[in-house]
This record gives structure tokens, sequence and C-alpha cells, in this order.
């Protein structure tokens, strides 16, 4: 009888083992964390992991095979988007300086069948998987695993070799039967795979990879480990509150804009900085500051600084960096009013520059390949992004500040918030307007300065209330006339001070017909008021209604009446400043005449066609001119 037992073993013993039919991941070391609380504990493996290891033994859903197949049901995921993916990785990873840090991945092991297909459920464990797992993965580090416990299996191709009561260990899947996906960071996760490929130096890079036991859950539950990994990509991609869009602006060092608008908002040099913070918009609540008690706001700002320099152009997006026109053009204009390449080249190489950089975009495209990472992508470095934000603060930092400072409709704000102690000295309404909105409440629910603040707030709104200087768009046509009128005359070595001279010729030609155009606050006198109202009694007025009456309409007012803040309406206005500047009442037979003349007059026609549809095109055109040249001839009177 012993004989026969013995045979037996040595039999097992000395059996085949068939190994092609398991693919073990590496051996990952973990440390084991748990969230949740009583019957609903998850356990969490945090993976000290590499970037080889990554490209190795982690996939994103797009990539896994036969995914294309799935239902719709079992999707997990996004679209990757890959330029964006290619962005964080030449724009961050592989660009110079700055410190490379991501937040971990976070990856789930799903189950799949030998179709590559998602199962419902995990499969249990067999005998030859235990001893397969012996064979491939541990016998190989035996001296490594030898103070190790006996391997533990979760599921079907999902084992821990534990240390320490488990809480730390190894971990390792057979990828035959579970595949490792990335569920958040497959941005990230692509990123450093191109990376990698790119330079060989990446695929030592370390990083945390989370990853989240199912097969517990799944069990407890009886839910399938692809609807738990739905619900998870929702809940960690929903739950956090974005961003808001300013406060990205404010935290954006890479893009040119951003940066720009940063420099002129921070405070940290004193009376030498920009506009006043207490007098800043920092929420811009639809894109539009609160002009009931803010002088501007941030993104206000930024809008202005991209109407006025850049053509309406920006670099915000991916979308935007891979169109190879756009970033042509936003680079001509950054050549135009900061001249950036030659600092950048002399402190950190040609390549580096704008131009140079666009070059290099250019020559990543590949004629007929239709692999996404060639196509063009323009990037340029964080270092060479903080020599093009001190350029700006060099050469307009002071002229924005002159401008908001001394420009008269705005000088009135901040001859009012001095008067109330609200941008000097160190009273609780000046705390008010330099805290966030929460702390604001606060201030506000104790009600030790509502009196003041209530008062403040009045006379504030009784100056900008429909003022359209006070508008964005008005803001944007205002710089926009700064810079094509007078700043765009500049030599090309223009220095800071040349370019300040500008913004003090712009602001005192600008008061003096202010003064003239603003006599009173009624409708009749207050020209940049919203419905400021011409007397007339000419038939081609009066039977025109508010197209004739009301100035504005038909030039920055639409059919509704509601101001337009589309990009020809800035245009308008900004060449109406212009208009109003270089027109001289010194000759008695100079007529006054918008320089956009010719679309005035269409979007005064266009109005009339939509009030009477019965208007034949040619009697509408005779009347819009009639108007037109009307309101010519208040302005000249105006400003005689």
């Amino acid at each position: 009888m012993d004989d026969m037992v013995r045979k037996k073993k040595k039999k097992v013993k000395n059996k085949k083992f068939d190994t092609s039919l398991y693919d073990f991941c590496t051996a990952l070391q973990y440390s084991k964390m748990h969230f949740g609380m009583g019957d609903d504990i998850v356990d969490i493996y945090v993976l000290d992991s590499s970037v080889s290891d990554l490209k190795s033994n982690f996939q994103i859903f797009e990539d896994m095979s036969r995914v294309e197949h799935w239902p719709v049901s079992m999707l997990i995921q996004r679209e990757l988007n890959h330029q964006r993916a290619s962005l964080i990785c030449h724009d961050y990873l592989l660009s110079d300086g700055g410190t490379k840090f991501f937040p971990p991945l976070i990856a789930v092991l799903i189950p799949t069948d030998a179709n590559f297909f998602p199962c419902d459920e995990y499969e249990n464990v067999t005998e030859d998987d235990l001893e397969a797992l012996q064979k491939i993965v541990i016998l190989p580090r035996k001296d490594e695993f030898e103070e190790y416990e006996d391997p533990v299996a979760l599921a079907k191709g999902v084992y821990t070799i534990p240390f320490d009561d488990g809480e730390e260990g190894y971990v390792t899947w057979d990828k035959r039967c579970v595949s490792a996906v990335i569920i958040d960071g497959q941005h990230r996760y692509k990123a450093l795979k191109e990376a990698a490929n790119t330079n060989k130096n990446f695929e030592s890079c370390k990083l945390i990879v989370t990853l989240i036991d199912l097969t517990t859950i799944c069990s407890k539950k009886n839910i399938p480990p692809s609807e738990v990994s739905r619900d998870l990509f929702v809940t960690i991609n929903n739950t956090p509150e974005e961003v808001s869009e300013s406060r990205l602006v404010l935290m954006d060092d890479r893009d040119a804009i951003s940066t720009f608008t940063q420099t002129i908002v921070d405070d940290r040099n004193g009376s030498e900085s920009g506009v006043p913070p207490e007098l800043i918009d920092w929420d811009c609540d639809g894109g539009k500051h609160d002009n009931t008690q803010s002088l501007t706001g941030v993104l206000t700002l930024r809008q202005i600084i991209q109407t006025a320099m850049f053509d309406n152009k920006s670099l915000s997006s991916i979308d935007e960096r891979s169109k190879q026109k756009l970033v042509r053009k936003w680079i001509d204009n950054m050549e135009l009013w900061l001249n950036p390449d030659p600092i950048i080249e002399k402190q950190l190489s040609k390549n580096a520059t704008l131009y140079g950089r666009y070059e290099i975009a250019c020559n990543n495209i590949a004629d007929d390949d239709e692999d996404d990472s060639n196509l063009f992508l323009f990037s340029y470095s964080s270092e060479a992004a903080k020599i093009i934000k001190r350029r700006f603060s060099d050469l307009y930092l002071a002229s924005f500040k002159y401008v908001f400072m001394g420009l008269l409709p705005y000088s009135q704000l901040n001859s009012l918030a001095e008067e109330h102690n609200v941008t000097i000295g160190k009273g609780e309404i000046r705390t008010y307007y330099r805290s966030f909105s929460g702390r604001r409440k606060e201030i506000e629910n104790s009600g030790e300065i509502k009196g003041e603040l209530n008062t403040y707030k009045k006379k504030f709104k009784r100056i900008t209330q429909n003022h359209l200087l006070h508008t964005v768009m008005g803001q944007k046509s205002v710089f926009s006339a700064l810079f094509e009128g007078y700043i765009s005359q500049k030599d090309d070595d223009a220095t800071s001070d040349d370019i300040l001279a500008c913004a003090k010729s712009f602001t005192k030609e600008f008061n003096n017909v202010y003064d003239k155009l603003h006599p009173s606050d009624n409708h009749d006198e207050f020209f940049f008021g919203v419905n400021y109202r011409l007397k007339s009694t000419r038939k081609v007025v009066t039977e025109s209604g508010n197209l004739g009456k009301d100035f504005w309409h038909g030039i920055i007012r639409k059919f509704n009446g509601e101001i337009d803040y589309g990009i020809t309406a800035v245009k308008l206005l900004k060449s109406i400043i212009i208009d109003i500047i270089d027109y001289d009442p010194g000759e008695e037979d100079e007529k006054f005449k918008f320089t956009m003349r010719k679309e005035i007059i269409k979007r005064h026609r266009n109005i009339l066609r939509k009030i009477n549809d019965e208007l034949e095109e040619e009697d509408a055109e005779e009347i819009a001119v009639k108007l037109v040249k009307f309101k010519e001839s208040i302005m000249k009177k105006r400003l005689a």
C-alpha cells in the first residue's frame, strides 16, 4: 500500500506541466489599504510601479482585445483624446524644467473569456492555476519570496504573495483570464507610454498605481465586474467639482494669455502691481465680471488681451494647438507685440523658440500617416512660458495699469474705492473685497459693515449702470483701440517707456473727448450710455422707431435691443472710439464719418428688413444710409 502511494506521488511529481497556458504579469510590490466601513470595505493595493511595468501589465480600455465588439452597456470609459495625451507627453513630461508629478493611476482587474469578452463573474481557482503560479512566478524568485507567506488566490488569475499579515507583499495576475485596465488616468498612461517610446530613460520612471480589488465587491453584491468598473469610473470622474475657468486662468502657467492675465492681477509688488485685486471679479460668473462692484474681472482681462493683441486667437486647448494655421497666426501676433524668440534663443536654444517649436511640430506631420502621434501639435516649454510672461510684464503691465487707473470712466471707480477704503487701509471692507466668496458671506452675515457695503455698492452701480465701457465688450473695445490706434505705431525695438507713452497719449486724448460727450447722465447726453437717445423730428428718424432714436441701435445693439458681444460689434465700438479721438472739429467743413460706415449701414439695413419684411432691399439701404448720416451729424455736433 505504501508503495502504491509513493508511485502515485512520483507520477504527480513527474507530470509535465504546460506553462504556455498562462501569462502572468510582473509581480508588483504592494501596500494594502482600505476604503469604506463595515461590510462595504474595499481592499486597495497601492503598487510601486515603473513605466516599464505599466506598459507591460496594464492597458487602457480602447486597447483591450476586441473591445470594439463589447456591448455599449459594458463600456467603462470615455474615448481617449490622443492629441491631449500627446500634448501632456511633449509639453510636460519631455519638456525641460519643472517638477514632474502625476497623481496615482487607478486600475481594476476585469475577467475576460477566451474571446476576450468580459465575464459576469470571476472564476474559481484550480490546483493547476496554483501550480502554475509556483512554477512561473515564485520559483524563479525563490530566494526573494522565501520569507513570504503562501500565495492567496483572490479569484482565478488574481493572486497575492503576502508579507506582514498581508498588509504588504506582491500581487500578480494571469493576463489570459483578467485584464488590468486603467479607469482613471488614461491620458496620463498614454503620455507616459509615448514618453518612454520617445526617450528610453522614461522606462524606469517611477509612478503609483492604485489597484482596486473588485473580487470581493462583485462576490458580495453579485454584480458583474464591468458594471462595478463603470460605476467607479463615473463616480471618480463626476464627483470632484470642476475647477472654475477663472481659477484655471490664475493657475495655468503654460498658456500665455493666462499668464499675462496673472501679471495684471498679481499684487505682490504693491504699488508697482497692476489693477488692485479689490476691484477684480475673481469668479466672472457666465464669463462676465460683475460691473456693479468690480472694475474688471479675471476672464474679462483674458478676453481683453486675446482680442487686443491676438485677434481673438487662443491656444488654450489641445484642439487649438493642433490647428497649424491658427498656431502660425498666434505666433505672428506674439512676434508683433512681444518678439520673445530672440530672448528665448539666447537663454534656452533656437529649438525652444516659438518659431522653432512650430517648425518641429510641422516636421512631425507624416504624409499618408494616420497615426495620431504624427499629427501637428504645437507646444513650448515651461521655461519659454516664463520668459514670455516676463516679457509681457516688462513691456505692458504699466500701460494696462495706467489705462485702468487713468481713463475717466475707470478712474471714477478708483476714486470711489479709495474714498470708501476699499483699496487702502486695513478696514473690514477692504478685507471683504480681498476675500474669496465663502469668507465674504461670513463677513456679510456678521452685519458689521452691511451699511457701509451697501452704500459703496449703490454708488458703484450708479457709475457703471448702462455704461458701455464698463461691459466686457466695452473694455475689449477700449484696449483694442489702444493697441490698434497707438501701440501698433511703436518701433520694433520700443521699450516699456515707449509703450507707456502711447498709453498716456491715448488716455489723455480719450479723456478730452469723453468730457465733451458726457456733460450729464441724461439719456440724451450720456454718449456711452447703452440707452443714448437722439432728439429729432426728422421723418426718417421718427418713422424708423428705436433704430433711428437710439444711437447704438444698429451699431452694437441688436434687433431686440440687447448688446451684441460678438467680434464685429467689438470692432465697431473700437473703430468709433478711434474715430472720436482722431476727429478734428477745428475745420468747420470737416464732416464726421464712421470708419466702418459700410458695416454700420449694413446692420441698419438688416434691422429695417426685420422690422418690415415687405421693405425692398434698395429702399432699406436708402433709409439706412440716411440714418447713419444723421448719427454722424450728431457726432459732429457733440464733438464741436
